[in-house]
């Protein structure tokens, strides 16, 4: 075996639809259960509702299989923009509907981050919709960092945050989805950090709706699947040009609300006050991005 693999089955837990997932992974390895449960204790929302967690296999050639009974929390993020668009939903209800996701999935991110917690996997895939609600899913690539400061967490789970974040942390440019993977990430580069989970919840937005009325999405330049170096390359160029971006992403038209949205993200993401910087993200390593607190109230809820 190599990396990761789960098994995801739908299920019953006391009345209640479930998912049950057991996944094999590296014994050295984040277990996802103490992920959820370091969630919980910070008060982080809008991820699953953990019934049931734990070891059944604590090393098998270094592998262990851990168990998770998980909220069913409805359906991806894409599968539910374009079930809204097959029941002939108009382009303002789904697109609101994008909007809402977009706040809710980076308020949960800027959360958990502030807590010592990290995703790194945000794809199309890991972000469900059930009616109103909006949660985070699949936390089984996250790193729970050294100063999060959870002994409680740990004790329960006879763990060392520390120790295993120092093993995390070697993996932190080769986790995720390389599909929606940020730039520098792409690039290999070292550190990882909030704006990349950002930069990926850029990506699975502009696919999600893009994606609803052009059927070779694949084929956009910002979407081709060249390889991690040439996909960073080619977004870096794509992303330069601010009048064109979403054209070179394949979304061929969008409203107003959601335009100043995805703009704010866009704006927030890859320009400063000196410009582009689209080129630092993967020339320099050790390029740290400013936050502009007005452009992220754009597209986060202010307190976020």
């Amino acid at each position: 075996m190599l990396g990761r693999f789960a098994h995801i089955y739908k299920a019953e837990y006391k009345g209640k639809d479930v998912i049950l997932k057991l996944s094999w992974m590296p014994a050295d390895r984040q277990p996802e259960g103490a992920v959820y449960d370091a969630l919980a204790a910070r008060g982080i929302g809008d991820v699953p509702e953990v019934f049931d967690s734990g070891i059944l296999c604590s090393s098998l050639c270094g592998y262990r299989l851990e168990y998770l009974v998980l909220q069913d929390c409805g359906e991806t993020l894409d599968d539910h923009l374009a079930k809204l668009r097959a029941d002939n939903e108009d382009d303002d209800v789904i697109e609101a509907e994008l909007i809402r996701a977009i706040q809710r999935v980076s308020a949960c991110l800027v959360r958990a981050w502030n807590a010592g917690i990290i995703h790194r996997d945000i794809s199309t895939g890991n972000i469900a919709v059930d009616g109103d609600k909006v949660t985070v899913i699949d936390w089984g690539c996250a790193k729970v960092c050294e100063w999060a400061g959870l002994g409680d967490v740990e004790d329960a789970w006879g763990i060392d945050f520390g120790k295993i974040c120092r093993v995390e942390s070697k993996y932190d440019k080769q986790t995720g989805t390389p599909f929606f993977m940020s730039i520098g990430l792409l690039f290999e580069r070292e550190k990882r950090d909030i704006y990349d989970d950002l930069e990926s919840l850029f990506y699975a937005s502009l696919y999600a709706i893009g994606k609803l009325d052009n059927k070779k999405i694949d084929n956009a330049h910002g979407f081709q699947l060249y390889s991690g170096k040439n996909l960073a390359l080619v977004r870096a160029s794509v992303l330069g040009n601010r009048n064109r971006y979403l054209e070179r992403f394949g979304v061929k038209g969008v409203g107003n609300d959601l335009h100043k949205v995805l703009g704010a993200m866009y704006r927030c993401l890859f320009w400063s006050l000196s410009g582009y910087i689209g080129d630092n993200l993967w020339e320099d390593e050790y390029f740290r991005r400013e936050p502009d607190w007005q452009l992220a109230a754009e597209f986060m809820d202010r307190e976020t």
